[in-house]
């Protein structure tokens, strides 16, 4: 008789929890009590891909795509050919591949593309470009026309970027880490609105979210008015809003010094 009241009693308080609307506590593994808004969800990654043409192979987990676009988080690339292995995460991007977000603009004739949610990792090699977009300014333009510290020279380094061409990149393109590792043949073209400047180096680093791109000796610049600079030591390109600063450390420079083509003529004479 206890055990069919103790059934009972068990009844009637399930009936008073249902009325209630009280939910009933949620128990772990071990009978612990643990709160709804506790249980954690696995986030989801999209990655969408367009293609004019695709070949599935179940067997071997592979998708091959052609004209491809893939877009990841806010990294688009393209490619005139894409295959996918799954398993192991991988792109086999080939033909035209351009690689576009925020920061930076990278092309180059092949390569892979880890996808990797710790990784995000394209490795691009063949006349690789890439294109560093200098970060523009957050201010809203009504303000930015009134604004005193809005500059010419803070439009136009907004509108010339630097352009790098090297043979090889390793480009880290997650979300909050944009770096590259460049090599091969590097150089630096920038086209300023009264010069074009070039700089040549071993190889450089890129630090997108630092807008920092450090370059390794030897390291030449020169522009075509005539200054050229050499160093031995690291060089530090700042490309952030309103900056366009470059760090060399111990060499030498050659700077060229307009003469007046109709001197005054001296008094000393008199």
């Amino acid at each position: 008789m206890r055990s069919l009241a103790g059934i009972v009693i068990c009844i009637l308080l399930a009936l008073v929890y249902a009325a209630s609307g009280t939910e009933t506590p949620v128990h772990d593994a071990k009978g612990k009590s643990a709160s709804n808004s506790q249980v954690k969800t696995t986030p989801v990654r999209q990655l969408e891909i367009q293609f004019d043409q695709a070949e599935e192979d179940e067997n071997r987990s592979i998708g091959i795509y052609t004209n491809a676009t893939i877009t990841d988080g806010d990294t688009v690339i393209h490619c005139l050919k894409a295959i996918m292995h799954r398993k192991d995460h991988i792109i086999d991007v080939k033909g035209n591949v351009t690689i576009s977000n925020p920061q930076a603009d990278v092309s180059g004739d092949g390569g892979t593309v880890d996808y990797t949610s710790h990784v995000r990792t394209a490795t691009l090699s063949g006349n690789v470009v890439m294109i560093i977009k200098p970060k523009k300014t957050e201010e809203p333009q009504a303000k930015q026309a009134t604004s005193p510290s809005n500059s010419n020279n803070d439009a136009e380094i907004r509108k010339y970027p630097l352009e790098v061409h090297c043979e090889k990149i390793v480009y880290e393109y997650a979300k909050d880490k944009k770096h590259a590792l460049l090599t091969g043949d590097f150089h630096i073209i920038q086209k300023l609105p009264d010069k074009t400047r070039t700089l040549t180096a071993d190889h450089a680093e890129w630090i997108g979210l630092d807008d920092k791109v450090i370059l390794y000796p030897p390291v030449h610049v020169q522009d075509d008015k005539g200054f050229q600079g050499d160093t031995d030591e690291q060089v530090v390109i700042l490309t952030g809003k309103g900056n366009d600063t470059i760090k060399l450390g111990k060499g030498k420079a050659v700077i060229p010094i307009k003469e007046d083509e109709n001197p005054i003529p001296s008094d000393s004479g008199k």
